[in-house]
């Protein structure tokens, strides 16, 4: 399986995934012209797009790439906010409900996030992703508080690491810390997460969607392969992992 990194942060979230014979953008949070220069034009190589949840860092770019031809699927939530709930081409992305876009299978399941400003529940959600083609698993957590689900047999995590407790108190405590130990997953939370996992067959796994002051890449890094004992990578434009 094929993992591109085109934005992973607050200012935009996008990645590409292919196994060889099929390929879909996850999340689609980039300016287009900002995702078309990271991407290499991907939307000529992608089938669909697929988001979590409906924030401006992950679906700012969701109508477009709709009009562009590219099928769509994420929450009633998204597709209303970018007014395409009802078109063709947009599928509603429902707890349970397999997703099928070519040799791969996406299994939704929620995770707990909550608007800006309001603190309102938002609808989002995590994949585990499948390639018939080369039998591969991936998982994607994003946004997101904790996650209770166990998994196995799994080959690549991509994984929110936002922030670390240590440091929300060493430029002073503020509503955006308030808000982000609510609604983002820290290291030591992301560290708790692994632990129950089964990593037997894991080979890679990437750290997403750090803070810009609340994060630090070489602790998070040194940490996860501490806890893992597998290859570890920060999420950063231009990342390709196989």
């Amino acid at each position: 399986m094929r993992i591109e990194v085109y934005g992973s942060g607050s200012d935009g979230n996008s990645y590409g995934i292919s196994d060889g014979t099929t390929t879909f953008i996850l999340e689609c949070g980039l300016p287009m012209k900002h995702f078309n220069k990271a991407s290499g034009y991907g939307l000529a190589k992608a089938s669909a797009v697929v988001t979590s949840h409906s924030h401006g860092d992950h679906s700012s770019a969701i109508a477009e790439m709709h009009r562009r031809g590219l099928t769509v699927y994420c929450t009633k939530e998204t597709a209303e906010v970018y007014a395409i709930y009802g078109q063709y081409g947009v599928n509603i992305v429902k707890e349970k409900e397999p997703i099928k876009i070519g040799t791969f299978t996406l299994m939704p399941f929620p995770l707990k996030h909550n608007h800006t400003g309001t603190m309102e529940p938002c609808e989002c959600f995590g994949y585990l992703i499948y390639s018939s083609e080369t039998k591969e698993r991936l998982l994607f957590v994003t946004d997101t508080m904790y996650v209770k689900n166990q998994f196995k047999n799994l080959n690549y995590i991509m994984l929110e690491v936002n922030y670390i407790k240590d440091n929300l108190h060493s430029e002073g405590y503020d509503f955006i810390d308030s808000r982000r130990v609510q609604t983002h997953m820290s290291l030591e939370t992301a560290v708790d997460f692994l632990k129950h996992q089964d990593l037997s067959k894991v080979r890679r796994v990437i750290a997403t969607h750090l803070s810009e002051s609340r994060a630090d890449a070489d602790v998070i890094l040194k940490t996860l392969r501490r806890t893992t004992g597998r290859a570890c990578y920060i999420a950063e434009p231009g990342l390709v992992l196989e």
